[in-house]
């Protein structure tokens, strides 16, 4: 006989229990005196200025859900009683005598009105009950805020949430995916590879990010939204499948992504923080992540396809970016030239990309260092014979350079530093993208170079 297995029929009692708990809340909205919509402003972006730091809003007023409104939702909840549970606690027990462990999921301390668990409550001391806090009271909560109006139910919704409970209760994984707004990455359409992909965002996104007085996320941490940052206009969104038994932490991933894109000569600011929602939505109460180190000034310059797989290949490679030990050579130039692609200042570019390649060409010499800077690159990096007479003599002027400004009295021209800034985040970009590929070269090989020994 077939194995019985878990479907969408065996929760439509689940239906008419939640039809009970949106007549209850209504009688809480009655009893408070208040409506089930209100209307509410929201904001979207019209313009973003050429140079990405200024921007045009227009706000409407629309109605809105009262019980998705912080203001009320509290005082509503004080108001309601659940319905009697007893209808759920057989769909409960169906699924743990179907499923036995595979219902169990992360499910921390969740601060939303009506999503918290019974204290010391676990799926060992007693199961049924678990799985009925874990799912049915974080879906009924759910449900009733994606409504749009608390005064008519909506079949179609509970449709899709049953099924969403099905497959994540009969499944091993969280699907999560981490969302980065972004400013400097221009990209007209979608564009995806893999697991990341970049998108333009929509005009009440770069709303909620840009404007300052909007940027509720961002005050509730302490942090205005744009404090001087450029608008962002897309979102890198990374996706993830962990087990579903774990709290899923995934601060390692994103910044690996946004430094090989950086590697490639992207200057870019994130000045938002990064969020990451787990799938489906009810499971779990969203969490934020603290912005990513960044630059005020920026460049936004196109983005293509190509160049996110570029992107997705460099920051995958055997040495990746988080095996590179902070206290090291290879740390220490990694760091610095990250460091300058952060800088609003050429000088401050400049200096960072020269100790950079210091780190990587000189690596603990002490002697002849201005030639051995200059040769040791010329014949790393270079391709051909012309090429490396170039490279020969742009290293040599930066290093003389930075010397000027670090020991001379007499400070370089702006313009001059703006110059060698250019060329030094060039040819550092290049050091640092050819060592993680090829590997941190050693004196040794530095030498044999030099004597033309490959």
């Amino acid at each position: 006989m077939p194995k019985r297995i878990l479907g969408t029929p065996d929760i439509e009692p689940f239906w008419y229990w939640l039809e009970e708990a949106r007549h209850r809340a209504l009688n809480a909205l009655a009893k408070a005196g208040l409506p089930t919509q209100v209307d509410q402003e929201t904001w979207r972006v019209t313009s973003v200025r050429e140079d990405g730091h200024g921007f045009e809003s227009q706000g409407d007023r629309v109605p809105k859900n009262i019980l998705c409104v912080d203001e009320y939702s509290w005082s509503i909840w004080h108001q309601f009683n659940w319905p009697d549970r007893a209808p759920l606690l057989p769909i409960a027990q169906l699924m743990v005598d179907l499923l036995g462990d595979r219902c169990r999921y992360f499910r921390g301390y969740v601060t939303e009105w009506g999503g918290q668990m019974t204290p010391g409550l676990t799926f060992e001391s007693d199961a049924a009950t678990w799985v009925m806090q874990a799912y049915f009271h974080p879906i009924c909560v759910h449900y009733l805020r994606g409504l749009t109006d608390p005064a008519v139910g909506d079949r179609e919704l509970f449709d899709r949430l049953a099924h969403e409970l099905v497959t994540f209760a009969t499944g091993h994984r969280w699907h999560v995916e981490e969302q980065i707004p972004i400013a400097g990455l221009m990209a007209e359409d979608p564009i995806e590879s893999g697991n990341v992909s970049l998108r333009p965002c929509t005009p009440e996104e770069m709303a909620t990010w840009a404007d300052p007085p909007l940027g509720v996320n961002y005050r509730r941490f302490g942090r205005l939204a744009l404090g001087g940052h450029g608008v962002p206009t897309h979102v890198l969104v990374i996706r993830y499948r962990t087990p579903k038994v774990k709290q899923y932490n995934l601060d390692l991933a994103s910044p690996e992504i946004v430094q090989a894109i950086q590697l490639l000569g992207y200057r870019v600011s994130a000045p938002s923080g990064r969020f990451f929602r787990a799938l489906p939505r009810w499971a779990e109460a969203g969490k934020f992540s603290s912005p990513l180190d960044s630059t005020k000034k920026f460049e936004r310059r196109p983005f293509g396809l190509s160049d996110l797989e570029r992107a997705i290949r460099l920051s995958t490679l055997p040495g990746k970016l988080a095996s590179v030990e902070t206290e090291s050579r290879e740390g220490l130039a990694l760091r610095r030239f990250l460091n300058a692609l952060s800088r609003d200042q050429a000088v401050d570019r400049l200096l960072d990309c020269v100790i950079a390649l210091e780190a990587i060409l000189l690596g603990g010499e002490e002697s002849e260092l201005i030639f051995r800077f200059k040769t040791y690159g010329a014949w790393w990096l270079a391709q051909n014979e012309s090429e490396r007479e170039q490279l020969f003599a742009q290293l040599g002027k930066l290093y003389s350079l930075r010397s000027k400004i670090v020991h001379g009295n007499k400070f370089p021209a702006p313009q001059a530093i703006e110059d060698a800034a250019r060329e030094a985040v060039e040819i550092a970009q290049r050091a640092v993208t050819k060592a993680l590929v090829d590997g941190w070269p050693a004196q040794k090989t530095f030498q044999r170079l030099s004597l033309g020994i490959t």
